[in-house]
């Protein structure tokens, strides 16, 4: 339940962000039934500007879209990170402002879209009213913030125990101000969950939202985001951040777009498993993303398996459809291994390959470099018993 003095705070701060005119050209991409249409229309009517709304043939990202966009001449537009890097940067000379939303930002998409164009990175859940936290960003290879709150808007990062944690150190982010919703109709018992009062404000109508996101301060104010609590998995006994590891992956140059998840395998092993979509990156890139991979993080966060895809499956809000990602095939080699010679070792290359779901594997290959862990072990004893 939003209200509508949340909506025009967002435009306020719209309007003072942006700082369009009325000589601007808004994509209305977003379907009204989502909450990020508000964006777009305000994005527009704060300034003055002319809203352009997509057809439903450019309602998903792709060649459509940009068609139209280069035909409507837009040049300011909202979408999330994959929808960007489903889109031409070369062919929008009139786009001049970008925001995203939704998902993490890469570095690699502002690289990307970053010349003679201003790029906006924005966080926000529904309950926010939208968006809460937004900056401008600029291309210098490291990851990028999501910003400092907007406008009649506070953002708190604190433990466990609800106490504030120290700049640098991660905790669950809440939100305060005037853009939080009354709560969720008819659902007293999350909005009380939820919705907690203020322990950090005089005010007694003050409230603070629980995002269940997980955040930091950076030392120069700006908040950082981590990933979400719910999105944790454990690999081999230890936590793990799979936002984390998209994010590494993103840096890799000839990423353009990917999504980590664990998936269960007919062996019954769970793997994590990525998918990919780049630049002239194919089955072949496996070991060379391992590889840049594991110069950046520990082992048991590199993904087993790598599914390259000409592009990742979205919903109609253009974030990553994960539902609809595609179950994961053998795996292929990038060069023709060194053939086993004897008995033994073509026994053991038959094994391998059942465990580690590869098409091929040579006599000097290392069980652990081509995607194999300590958690498959078990698997790889009863099939050399067997053997």
């Amino acid at each position: 339940m939003v209200e509508h003095r949340s909506a025009c705070n967002m435009a306020e701060d719209l309007r003072r962000t942006y700082q369009l005119g009325p000589d601007s050209r808004v994509l209305q991409f977003a379907s009204c039934g989502f909450d990020a249409s508000l964006f777009d229309f305000m994005l527009a009517l704060s300034s003055g500007g002319q809203l352009c709304l997509a057809p439903p043939s450019a309602s998903l990202p792709g060649a459509e879209l940009a068609e139209f966009m280069r035909r409507e001449r837009i040049t300011a537009a909202g979408l999330t990170p994959t929808a960007w890097a489903s889109l031409p940067a070369t062919d929008l000379p009139d786009l001049t402002t970008i925001k995203s939303g939704g998902e993490p930002l890469p570095s690699s998409l502002i690289e990307r879209w970053g010349e003679n164009r201003r790029i906006f990175n924005s966080y926000g859940p529904t309950e926010t009213t939208v968006y809460c936290i937004r900056t401008e960003v600029k291309a210098n290879g490291k990851k990028p913030p999501i910003g400092r709150p907007a406008i009649n808007t506070k953002a708190y990062i604190l433990d466990r125990y609800g106490a504030p944690v120290p700049v640098g150190a991660a905790g669950e982010l809440y939100i305060s101000g005037v853009g939080l919703a009354r709560g969720y109709l008819n659902r007293d018992e999350l909005t009380r969950e939820l919705f907690r009062p203020n322990p950090f404000d005089d005010e007694p109508q003050s409230r603070l939202y629980r995002t269940g996101d997980q955040a930091r301060y950076r030392s120069d104010g700006t908040i950082e985001f981590l990933g979400r609590k719910d999105e944790q998995v454990k690999i081999r006994g230890m936590r793990v951040e799979l936002a984390e590891i998209e994010q590494c992956l993103m840096e890799h140059e000839n990423v353009t777009a990917c999504c980590v998840t664990l998936k269960d395998y007919p062996n019954e092993n769970t793997k994590l498993t990525a998918y990919v979509v780049g630049r002239g990156v194919s089955s072949g890139n496996a070991d060379d993303l391992r590889a840049f991979m594991r110069a950046l993080l520990p082992s048991h966060m590199i993904p087993s398996q790598f599914v390259f895809l000409p592009q990742l499956p979205t919903n109609h809000s253009g974030k990553i459809d994960r539902r609809a990602l595609p179950e994961p095939r053998r795996n292929s080699r990038p060069n023709a291994p060194v053939l086993p010679k004897i008995r033994l070792e073509t026994e053991l290359a038959d094994i391998w390959k059942d465990v580690l779901m590869l098409d091929s594997v040579g006599a000097e290959d290392n069980f652990f470099e081509i995607g194999g862990d300590s958690s498959l072990l078990s698997r790889f004893r009863r099939s050399s018993t067997h053997a």
